[in-house]
């Protein structure tokens, strides 16, 4: 059993929590996929979290047009108003974000987006062959999306989109504290992100956007069906690489997480992939590492990594016959599984070039490179996250019986990337 390091979407500013999933998916520009369940627009239903805060705002007139176009189109009364925050760079307009128009409670429908409004791969696709495409990575769900919008933006104002896709345009693929994505930012600037993991997930998630430009023309020639209503050349001729590449952010989403895979060397290997399946995990497994959580995600993962060590025969029937995710555990075990993830924990710490009060320094800086701040907030909070899971992990520690029990080797435990 492995253990990879952390891989993002974006945009990731404000996330606060990683994940575990077991596996790596072999081809990282191709997303898991459920039929016809990517689309461009917040999800049917917006429900307010129960943070206990009221976010409250005064209607703002001067974006109707985009609300009015949405109201005619199927858009029920919602409790919900755009405000601006004001971009870094003068050349850029500000940004739109969604505030509340009144007090809320947890579980108040804030607003409601109905099929009308919602860009998805089902209408996108509406042929097989486009879908065939898809499950064989010929083009992946995103890029499907950021051709089909770049296509209706030819389209001017005679596109159903045009009043949607003018605000993507406006947004210019920036977050919420009006900074673009890391998939738009310099070499120098990716350099804020040493430490993270982030920094080489953003190289090749570049990659592969190059790689699916590259079969775009391709695409083309094979979904004439999906493409005839476009009078136009084949995309590459069309759009610049940079084009498609501002395209595809725009129409990412987020999310942070760790990924950790089954050895497959291990001889085991089938019969513990047995056992992680039948509780109820998969080969990719997900396990969530909130902020102010950490102490359960660590109790959570505990007994997958325990798997890991258990090497005899007569011990792995054990686990096979039992009922939960139960492994034998001795306290040579115990000890070696607790060592390895507090290494983990430590090693991915010693990895950032700041310490934390060096971040919180650098953020009272009214001054500071807007990308830096972003990339500073993110560290920051990885670093929060690790800090907290070594501290559970080292309180598990601390309440260990014999504290004098060298940790027992094992053959196949889990690798900790």
């Amino acid at each position: 059993m492995g253990v990879a390091c952390l891989h993002n979407k974006f945009n990731f500013v404000t996330l606060p929590h990683l994940s575990l999933p077991f596996s790596k998916n072999p081809n990282p520009r191709i997303f898991p996929r459920k039929k016809n369940n990517l689309f461009l627009a917040s999800a049917s239903d917006t429900h307010v979290a129960d943070s206990g805060k009221k976010l409250s705002s005064k209607k703002d007139d001067e974006f109707g047009d985009l609300k009015c176009w949405m109201h005619k189109n199927g858009l029920p009364s919602c409790k919900v108003v755009l405000k601006e925050r004001p971009s870094h760079d003068e050349k850029h307009r500000p940004i739109h974000y969604i505030a509340a128009s009144e007090d809320l409670q947890a579980g108040d429908v804030a607003f409601s987006v109905p099929n009308s409004l919602v860009v998805t791969l089902e209408r996108v696709l509406g042929n097989e062959t486009v879908a065939e495409l898809l499950t064989t990575n010929k083009l992946s769900e995103l890029a499907c999306l950021a051709l089909y919008l770049m296509y209706e933006k030819k389209q001017g104002k005679e596109s159903f989109w045009y009043p949607y896709i003018r605000e993507l345009d406006r947004q210019r693929g920036r977050g919420q504290l009006a900074v673009e994505s890391p998939l738009l930012w310099s070499k120098d600037e990716l350099a804020y992100l040493t430490g993270s993991p982030t920094k080489a997930e953003v190289l090749e998630r570049a990659e592969g956007i190059k790689r699916e430009y590259n079969e775009l023309d391709t695409v083309w020639f094979m979904a004439g069906s999906l493409f005839q209503q476009y009078p136009y050349d084949i995309p590459t001729e069309v759009f610049p690489f940079e084009i498609f590449k501002q395209a595809f952010v725009a129409v990412q989403s987020c999310v942070v997480h760790l990924q950790a895979a089954l050895n497959t060397e291990d001889p085991q290997y089938q019969d513990k992939r047995l056992v992680v399946q039948r509780n109820g995990k998969l080969s990719v497994q997900v396990f969530h590492v909130y902020a102010g959580k950490e102490k359960e995600a660590v109790s959570d993962m505990l007994p997958y990594l325990r798997l890991g060590y258990v090497s005899e025969p007569s011990e792995m029937q054990s686990v096979l016959s039992s009922q939960g995710p139960v492994c034998p555990v001795s306290p040579c075990m115990e000890r070696a599984v607790l060592d390895q993830l507090a290494y983990y924990f430590n090693r991915r710490l010693a990895i950032y070039p700041t310490t934390l009060n060096e971040d919180e320094s650098l953020l009272s800086d009214p001054n500071l490179n807007p990308r830096r701040r972003v990339a500073t907030q993110l560290v920051r909070l990885e670093k929060k996250i690790l800090h907290a899971c070594l501290q559970a992990t080292n309180d598990l520690i601390d309440q260990l019986p014999d504290h004098t029990v060298s940790p027992c080797p094992a053959p196949y435990a889990p690798l900790l990337k």
